[in-house]
């Protein structure tokens, strides 16, 4: 995967899925991950649940990549 990956930059972050995963509190869902990872985004109604897993854990989220991980399908 190419580090231009906004998913796999929120990854990198957490330190694995499975970290991420568990912060999220979705337990072993790793093909959730995975699949974000292949369409390079997260669906919008995830974002209040993603950016509380990243205050719990101190990850750090600019605006930019919150911007790009959660931005919508081309019309």
């Amino acid at each position: 995967m190419s580090t231009d990956n906004p998913v796999t930059v929120l990854v990198g972050r957490f330190g694995s899925i499975r970290k991420l995963l568990s912060a999220m509190g979705e337990g072993n869902k790793p093909n959730l991950i995975q699949h974000w990872q292949k369409i390079g985004r997260i669906p919008h109604y995830r974002r209040a649940q993603i950016v509380a897993a990243a205050r719990s854990k101190r990850v750090r989220l600019d605006d930019a990549l919150l911007d790009q991980l959660f931005r919508q399908e081309a019309a």
